[in-house]
C-alpha cells in the first residue's frame, strides 16, 4: 500500500513538472546527485534526480523547477558543485600509447597518487574541494645517509563548509595524517594544509538517510514547526479514530441488549394461557 508520505512526494513531483522544469546539471556521478540533491533541498528548491543509462556508462541530472533555477544555480556555485573528476589511478592510466620515459611514467604515478588523495578528502561530508601536491625528490645513488635524502612533502588546499557552530569537518592535523598515510616516506610534519571556509553552512543530517531517492527535495524542506503540526494532527486523527470505534462498541451493545429484549417479548406473546406455544 502506497504511504501518505510518498502520495505527498509523488504530488510534489507531478506538480513540478507540470509548473516546467530545467536541468541545471547535466552529467554527473550518483554520489554528487545526491550531494547536491541535499544542498538544494537546505536551500528549499525542489530538485529531481534523472538516470541516463547509454549502455558504455550510467550518469544522472538534475533538474529543478523554472522558478529556482537562477537560485539553484547560485547556490551550487557558493557550494563548488559539481565539482570536477579527480584523476585517480583508473583515469591517468586508462589510455595506452608509446612506451613512456621514466620521467613521463613518474609524473603520471603522482598525479594519479593525489588524484586518489582528493577523492578519499571529498568523501567526508562538509568537504567541497581539494587540491593535493605531492613533490617527491629523485633519489641520488650517492646519497646513502638518510640526512642526504631530501624529503618527501605534500602540499594541500581545502575549500570546507563549516557547521552553523563554525567548526571544521577535519582538522589540519587530521589532514595532514590522511594524506601522509597515502604517500610513502611522507611524514604528516611535512604536509603544509590550508583551509578555506566557504560561503554558507553545512546541513545537519538527521534521521535515516535518503540517499537515491527523487523526494528528498520535497521533505528536506519540512521545518521543525511543520513536522510537529503534522505529527499533532496525527496523532489527534488517531485520538478521534479510536473514540469513534469506543462508541460504535457502545452502540452495538445497546443494540443486542434491545433485540435480546424484544425477542424475549415476542417469545412471551406466542406462549398460550396454557402454556403451550401456539
Amino acid at each position: 500500500m502506497t504511504s501518505i508520505r510518498d502520495r505527498l512526494g509523488l504530488s510534489a513531483l507531478l506538480f513540478i513538472s507540470a509548473c516546467g522544469t530545467e536541468t541545471i546539471v547535466h552529467k554527473t556521478d550518483e554520489r554528487q546527485a545526491n550531494k547536491i540533491i541535499e544542498v538544494l533541498a537546505a536551500e528549499k528548491v525542489t530538485a529531481i534526480k534523472g538516470m541516463v543509462d547509454t549502455g558504455r556508462e550510467v550518469y544522472f541530472t538534475i533538474s529543478v523547477p523554472k522558478s529556482d533555477h537562477l537560485r539553484a544555480i547560485q547556490t551550487l556555485n557558493n557550494n563548488l558543485l559539481p565539482t570536477p573528476d579527480d584523476m585517480g589511478y583508473d583515469k591517468v592510466f586508462l589510455e595506452g600509447g608509446l612506451i613512456p620515459t621514466s620521467a613521463e611514467e613518474n609524473a603520471k604515478f603522482l598525479q594519479a597518487l593525489e588524484g586518489e588523495i582528493q577523492r578519499q578528502l571529498k568523501l567526508i561530508d562538509g568537504i567541497l574541494d581539494v587540491q593535493v601536491q605531492v613533490v617527491k625528490p629523485k633519489t641520488d645513488a650517492l646519497s646513502t645517509t638518510e640526512e642526504q635524502r631530501p624529503d618527501t612533502t605534500a602540499s594541500v588546499t581545502v575549500k570546507y563548509l563549516q557547521s552553523a557552530s563554525g567548526s571544521k569537518p577535519l582538522s589540519e592535523p587530521q589532514v595532514q595524517a590522511i594524506v601522509a598515510a597515502g604517500v610513502e616516506d611522507l611524514n604528516p610534519d611535512k604536509v603544509v594544509v590550508v583551509m578555506t571556509p566557504a560561503g554558507g553552512f553545512r546541513a545537519t543530517q538527521s534521521g535515516p538517510s535518503t540517499k537515491g531517492s527523487t523526494l528528498t527535495g520535497f521533505w528536506g524542506q519540512r521545518t521543525q514547526k511543520e513536522l510537529n503540526m503534522m505529527a499533532a494532527a496525527l496523532l489527534g486523527f488517531v485520538v478521534l479514530l479510536g473514540l469513534v470505534f469506543v462508541y460504535t462498541q457502545m452502540r452495538l451493545r445497546t443494540v443486542r441488549a434491545r433485540l435480546l429484549r424484544l425477542q424475549t417479548e415476542i417469545a412471551r406473546a406466542r406462549r398460550k394461557p396454557d402454556g403451550s406455544v401456539g
